[in-house]
C-alpha cells in the first residue's frame, strides 16, 4: 500500500531529480546540496525510492549511484516521471564499459526539456553529446566550454573567474584542495543555472562550501 502510494503521489508532483553518476558523484551530490538547500527542499538517495513524508514534503531530489543494467529501469521511469530531471555526469572512467553503456542508456531518456550536465575536459563524458536530446550544459578548462574556467589562482585561498554567455564572474573558495574540487563546484553552479540561482549569488554560495 505505502509503495502504491509513493509512485502516486511521486507521478502526481513529478518533482525535479537530479541523477548523479561518475567517481566524484559523493563529492558533488555535497555541492549541489548545499548550493541548492537555501532555496529549496532537498533529499539525497541513492538506489531506492524516497519516503512518503519525503515525498510530500520536499521539492527536489538528488540520487547519486553507479549505473548499471539492475537499476537502469528505476532511473529511466524516474525520469519518466520528473518534470525537470537532470543527470551530472563528473568523471567516468574509459575502462567501465558497464557503467558506460547503460549510463548512456539513461542519457537518451532525457526528454528535450531535461538537461545532461557534464566535464567536458573528460573525454569520455563528451561522447554522450551526440547521443542524447536533452539540453547540454558542460563545464571545464576547453574553450569550448558552456561554464568555461580561466584564470585560476591558489594561494591561501581559490580565485577563478568563469565565463558563461560573455559573462565573466570571480568565483572565490578558502577551503579549496584539489583541481578535481573544482568540478564539483563548477558542477554545482550548471545546477544552480538550472534551477535560476544567479550567477552573483552562486559566487557567494561557492565562497562558504
Amino acid at each position: 500500500m505505502i509503495k502504491f502510494l509513493k509512485n502516486i503521489f511521486f507521478h502526481f508532483k513529478k518533482p525535479p531529480v537530479i541523477i548523479i553518476t561518475g567517481e566524484r558523484k559523493e563529492f558533488s551530490s555535497q555541492v549541489i546540496f548545499e548550493i541548492l538547500k537555501n532555496n529549496f527542499k532537498i533529499d539525497i538517495l541513492e538506489n531506492h525510492n524516497p519516503k512518503l513524508l519525503n515525498i510530500l514534503r520536499k521539492n527536489i531530489f538528488i540520487f547519486k549511484s553507479e549505473i548499471g543494467e539492475s537499476n537502469f529501469g528505476f532511473f529511466a521511469k524516474l525520469i519518466k516521471n520528473s518534470r525537470l530531471p537532470i543527470m551530472i555526469l563528473t568523471d567516468i572512467d574509459k575502462s567501465s564499459l558497464e557503467m558506460l553503456k547503460w549510463s548512456k542508456k539513461v542519457a537518451r531518456e532525457i526528454p528535450s526539456n531535461g538537461f545532461l550536465v557534464l566535464n567536458n575536459d573528460n573525454e569520455v563524458n563528451r561522447e554522450f553529446k551526440g547521443i542524447v536530446r536533452s539540453n547540454i550544459f558542460d563545464f571545464g578548462f576547453s574553450g569550448k566550454s558552456l561554464f568555461r574556467v580561466t584564470d585560476i589562482k591558489k594561494n591561501k585561498e581559490l580565485n577563478f573567474k568563469l565565463i558563461y554567455k560573455g559573462k565573466i564572474i570571480p568565483f572565490w573558495n578558502k577551503y579549496f584542495y584539489q583541481k578535481k574540487r573544482l568540478y564539483d563546484f563548477l558542477s554545482g553552479i550548471c545546477v544552480g543555472d538550472i534551477f535560476d540561482i544567479n550567477l552573483i549569488e552562486l559566487s557567494k554560495k561557492i565562497e562558504k562550501i
